[in-house]
């Protein structure tokens, strides 16, 4: 889901760019890093989730 994200996302400033629209490139980097943040947030609560479920 997020790689599908990182698509759209970059598929959008690409037409946005072709039709002359300037978006800075700090907005793609900043969304990147929070999506890759929360991914990794949920990544972790998801193996801590899974190893209380081995010792309970």
């Amino acid at each position: 889901m997020l790689a599908l994200a990182f698509l759209t996302m970059f598929g959008t400033l690409l037409v946005a760019e072709a039709f002359d629209v300037h978006v800075p490139k700090a907005y793609v980097y900043v969304a990147m890093l929070f999506s890759l943040g929360v991914e990794a947030l949920n990544i972790r609560a998801r193996t801590k989730r899974m190893a209380a479920k081995t010792l309970a």
